[in-house]
């Protein structure tokens, strides 16, 4: 073939390929994105711009829930009012269904402002009383830390309103921990309402702490109310002295409202002389004073002198005083001179004359009229 021919039919093959390329490329741009459709989603561009097609991506419903809560936690803490800040949470909680008590509680966790914490405690509660197995499953898979120790008291509490021993099982069966104590504590509490002698079988369970202290008094104080002799008697066997001394202590207290001497004999046979003793016997001269001032006031005399015996005969006089000026005035002149006189002086002139309360010992309020 001649160089010519061979030339010309290099140029034209050159032609053709160049033409293909243009063509196709012409053919793509009139083509739209396929995962874009421009009749539904268009974005306004700028002034002198076209609007172009956008790709759209959903909010999944985590999001939407989250949003929805903050919401109601942004809603509550905006009220200053106490009141007010009340009926929020109450609006809060009631738009809240029960099937949607495992979302809300998800959308809540990690929220550290009040609003957050009211709603999370009173949706766990709810879901308590609806499904307590599910509500507790919930409470132990948070990771520790100060909301899960929340939740766990949470769950405690309130299913110990519905049936304490599922309560109790429950706890047993998770990993001992602070968080754990602090609920087994918070179902002592909520049990010793109803029965404190089952609360102290609860609380003797739990290893030594001030918390279960607490909660051993508190029963034990419970059970004062219905039975102080049986209450006291269990007291006695407790081995660790200062334990002792607080639980006898607070059954003498609780026992002066029915039978202050019983509870002044209780406090002046089974306490040592010390703080315990000196508040017991305080708290009974004001529940005495009530009822029996006279006998209470004989019961002051046998106190040695000291700041016990000037606190029992101050709480005397102002209770009795109240009640019978007269009686007690005659009371306060046959006192030898000293502290506790000088006390129960002042506590008379504070309720009988206010503008009398500094006078000098010894001289009642001349406004009484008693001479």
């Amino acid at each position: 073939m001649p160089a010519g021919t061979r030339t010309e039919l290099g140029l034209a093959a050159l032609c053709f390929l160049l033409a293909a390329i243009l063509w196709q490329a012409s053919g793509a741009r009139r083509r739209p994105p396929a995962e874009i459709d421009p009749a539904r989603h268009t974005e306004r561009g700028s002034i002198g711009v076209n609007p172009r097609p956008v790709a759209v991506f959903p909010v999944s419903r985590a999001n939407q829930a989250q949003a929805r809560y903050t919401r109601s936690v942004a809603a509550v803490e905006a009220q200053t009012n106490a009141d007010r800040r009340s009926k929020a949470v109450d609006r809060a909680v009631a738009g809240v269904s029960d099937d949607e008590l495992p979302a809300a509680l998800d959308a809540l966790k990690g929220g550290e402002g009040p609003g957050a914490v009211d709603l999370r405690r009173l949706l766990l509660q709810r879901w308590v009383k609806a499904d307590p197995g599910a509500a507790a499953a919930w409470a132990a898979r948070l990771p520790e830390g100060p909301e899960h120790a929340d939740a766990l008291r949470q769950v405690a509490v309130a299913w110990a309103n519905k049936d304490a021993s599922a309560a109790e099982q429950w706890l047993q069966g998770l990993p001992q921990s602070d968080a754990e104590r602090s609920a087994a504590i918070g179902l002592g509490y909520e049990v010793a309402r109803t029965d404190p002698v089952e609360a102290l079988r609860l609380a003797t369970a739990l290893p030594a702490s001030t918390g279960r202290d607490d909660l051993l008094v508190y029963a034990a104080v419970q059970w004062a109310d219905s039975d102080p002799a049986a209450a006291a008697a269990w007291a006695e066997q407790v081995p660790e002295t200062g334990l002792r001394q607080r639980l006898l202590s607070g059954i003498a207290v609780a026992e002066a409202g029915q039978d202050p001497a019983a509870a002044a004999r209780l406090a002046a046979s089974a306490l040592d002389p010390g703080w315990e003793q000196n508040r017991a016997a305080v708290s009974i001269v004001q529940r005495w004073a009530q009822q029996a001032p006279e006998a209470a006031a004989a019961w002051v005399l046998q106190f040695p002198e000291g700041p016990v015996r000037n606190a029992a005969a101050e709480n005397l006089v102002t209770v009795w005083a109240a009640q019978d000026p007269k009686a007690v005035l005659g009371w306060l002149q046959e006192l030898p001179p000293g502290s506790a006189r000088d006390a129960g002086w002042a506590a008379y002139n504070r309720v009988c004359s206010p503008d009398n309360a500094g006078a000098v010992p010894g001289s009642p309020a001349p406004s009484m009229g008693l001479y």
